[in-house]
This record gives structure tokens, C-alpha cells and sequence, in this order.
């Protein structure tokens, strides 16, 4: 609130009133009026679309995997069936960015941060509003006729494993606030699990290497990508066309350590 944002504390009986289908076993929430939430399988097809109208092309299917430097510059961006010359090199590839990075030399300090999410379709009991569980550090969304659950944050390398406990935590803290949502314990092959890409100091790395001059890095934002996407491309587009940004960066820098 000191903050301008639409924020309210609520009582128990305030959110009953929101929620007036689930057994709420909570002292209050707080409800954020001013937050939003998006489908990702709605948003990625019509942001690519938009894009490609604006005449970005888009290649696909082949990974980048050698960076062509002389001197200070990047030249060349090889990928597995083409290579393309390089005036400016912006990198932004998530948890992957170390990878990509020291590929021109650069080393960049950045663990992925594992969660699992899976969705229940036609679920018995549905929120009207996503809720955010503090204390079990879980999400839960509705999507349409489905609810999307997810959560944990776990550090380590990129890897396919799926951490079945990880997941049970998910599961069995749901009803440890609405006691008539009783969730069952999802199949592996319908979990789904990604990574955040995550900072020492929590924030992101935004702006160019110092030791490469035609590189711009961004990443890093952890769990924020979403919300901080629209001010982080804004940023690297000032950069980019040399133009100075509307904030102090400085604190974002990539070789901060």
C-alpha cells in the first residue's frame, strides 16, 4: 500500500466470501486487486505471432553451439546446421546462459532453480481467485476449467530427474489450507518441471559484457521473468541502440562478480 499498489489484508471470513465453495483453513490472506495471472500456452503462440508480423524471424529446432570471437567481438554465432554473422549478440537462454556465455569466453555465475508444477482438469473443487500458500511455498492457478499447482525450489544442475518428494510436499499442503480440496498424487509422466535461472544476489544480469563489447546479457531473473520481461527488454533495447536506460543499472551488471 505505501507502495501504490491495490492491496488489502483480509479475514478469514472476507476471503470465505471470495471463495465461498472452499473450507478455508486459514487466519486471512492478503488479496493483491492490482495482480494478474496468464495462461503460458496462450501467451508464447500469440507473442511469437506478433513478432513474426514485425518481421522477426524466428530459427528453431538447432541450438547455438560455438560462438566466433577476434579480439573483443563476437563474429560469428554457429548452430548446428548454419552460421550467421554477428553485429550484436543479445543472449538470453535462462538457466542456460553460463553455457552460452562461456562460449565467448565469459564466465557467468548462475544455478538453475528447479519447480514441478502439474494441472488437474475439471477439478471437483475450484479457487475464482490464484493463491499464492506463504508458508508451503506453493502456487495454485486456475486455468479455464483446470487448476495448475506448483512449487519447490530446487538448486541444481540442469538435469531430467523428478524429484517424487518434491512433489508429495505439493500435494499434501493443499488441504493444510483448504480442507475439501483433497488433491491426488500425480503420475510422473504428468508432471511438468522447469528451471529458474538464479542470480548469487537475486538479481538479474542485465546489460553488456565487459569483455566482450557486442554482447548484451540478460538473465537471471529467478521467478520474476514473467513479471519483469516487458522493463528487462525495454532495457536491452536502450543498450542495444545506445541509448541510455530509464534507470540505474549498475546494480544489474553482468561482471559484478
Amino acid at each position: 500500500q505505501q507502495m501504490g499498489l491495490d492491496v488489502e489484508p483480509l479475514s478469514k471470513e472476507q476471503v470465505q466470501q471470495l471463495e465461498p465453495h472452499i473450507d478455508l483453513d486459514i487466519l486471512g490472506a492478503v488479496h493483491y486487486r492490482c495482480d494478474a495471472h496468464l495462461y503460458p500456452n496462450k501467451l508464447i503462440p500469440q507473442l511469437v505471432g506478433y513478432l513474426k508480423n514485425a518481421g522477426v524471424v524466428f530459427k528453431t529446432g538447432s541450438g547455438v553451439e560455438k560462438l566466433v570471437t577476434s579480439g573483443t567481438k563476437i563474429t560469428k554465432v554457429v548452430t548446428g546446421d548454419a552460421e550467421y554473422d554477428a553485429d550484436q549478440v543479445i543472449l538470453a537462454g535462462g538457466s542456460w546462459l553460463p553455457r552460452l556465455t562461456k562460449m565467448a569466453g565469459v564466465k557467468l555465475s548462475l544455478m538453475p532453480g528447479k519447480g514441478y508444477s502439474f494441472t488437474i482438469d475439471n477439478p471437483a473443487k475450484k479457487l475464482n481467485i490464484p493463491a499464492i500458500l506463504c508458508e508451503a511455498r506453493v502456487a495454485i492457478t486456475p486455468m479455464d476449467n483446470r487448476m495448475r499447482y506448483g512449487g519447490t525450489m530446487e538448486i541444481a544442475p540442469i538435469n531430467d530427474n523428478i524429484n517424487m518428494k518434491r512433489v508429495e510436499g505439493i500435494v499434501r499442503s493443499v488441504p493444510s489450507y483448504f480442507k475439501n480440496i483433497d488433491l491426488p498424487m500425480p503420475e510422473k509422466k504428468d508432471i511438468w518441471y522447469g528451471f529458474r535461472p538464479c542470480t548469487p544476489d537475486g538479481l538479474p544480469y542485465l546489460g553488456a559484457s565487459g569483455k566482450i563489447s557486442n554482447m548484451i546479457i540478460a538473465g537471471g531473473h529467478a521467478m520474476s521473468g514473467l513479471s519483469l520481461g516487458p522493463a528487462s527488454g525495454k532495457i536491452v533495447a536502450d543498450i542495444a541502440m545506445n541509448r541510455k536506460p530509464d534507470m540505474d543499472i549498475h546494480a544489474f551488471r553482468p561482471d559484478r562478480f
